[in-house]
């Protein structure tokens, strides 16, 4: 896929409450609100059956809540599943599918079938909202894949984030640790004027040592800001 034909969309959805959603990782996400869920490969093999790995972050009681969840998760289009690895802050899921099959219509068939099999999509979900990124070829085809999911989402919060060239380095994303604990950082009063918190607080909260706390925030703050600034 030539560089120069490549585009990137990244939009949002969000299910309302009233609605249970098809998406694993808002079925995850709604399960353990606090939690970060992040689809890192997705791929379509030569029987058109998808593979997904996801990893999963949050504290303890989120990990249990996303492992009930996902034991739960069933259906036709479900071919297998499997924990791949589990720490009480982190899960490991893999599972496959039958896109055909899906209840509704799946996000990920239209971007294979539109945009080609070297398509790349990536997810992430946190408190019930999930961000898609798609990097594929350009065209009538992605505006066509915009309106189908556009039309798919109509009784979900939908938006588009970004549309246009890839974004390549410039696009700055902060890990699921990283982003974690930023979030009890901030909830702590770290961040507060005057600061309510320090970073051991933040590093006991986050079960880690001051150190390792302290360098994650650094990192976050370090993107955000060369982000902010470009």
């Amino acid at each position: 896929m030539a560089k120069s034909a490549l585009r990137e969309v990244v939009y949002r959805i969000a299910a309302p409450a009233s609605r249970t959603p098809t998406q694993l990782s808002l079925i995850l996400s709604r399960a353990a609100p606090t939690a970060t869920i992040e689809t890192t490969v997705t791929h379509l093999d030569d029987e058109g059956d998808v593979w997904r790995t996801l990893t999963v972050r949050g504290d303890p009681e989120a990990m249990v809540a996303c492992r009930a969840a996902f034991a739960a998760y069933t259906g036709p289009h479900l071919v297998e599943k499997e924990v791949l690895g589990a720490t009480p802050r982190r899960l490991i899921l893999w599972y496959k599918y039958r896109p055909e099959l899906v209840r509704g219509v799946s996000h990920t068939r239209l971007a294979f079938r539109l945009l080609g099999r070297d398509t790349v999509i990536t997810d992430r979900a946190r408190d019930g909202t999930l961000e898609i990124q798609v990097l594929g070829r350009g065209g009538p085809k992605m505006q066509e894949f915009l309106r189908e999911v556009r039309k798919a989402s109509r009784d979900m919060a939908f938006r588009v984030l970004y549309l246009g060239p890839p974004r390549d380095g410039r696009f700055v994303r902060l890990t699921p640790a990283e982003e974690e604990t930023l979030r009890l950082a901030h909830g702590l009063g770290y961040y507060s004027v005057p600061r309510t918190a320090g970073v051991r607080d933040v590093a006991k909260k986050a079960d880690l040592s001051a150190s390792a706390a302290g360098y994650r925030l650094r990192q976050a703050e370090r993107k955000l800001v060369a982000s902010f600034l470009e």
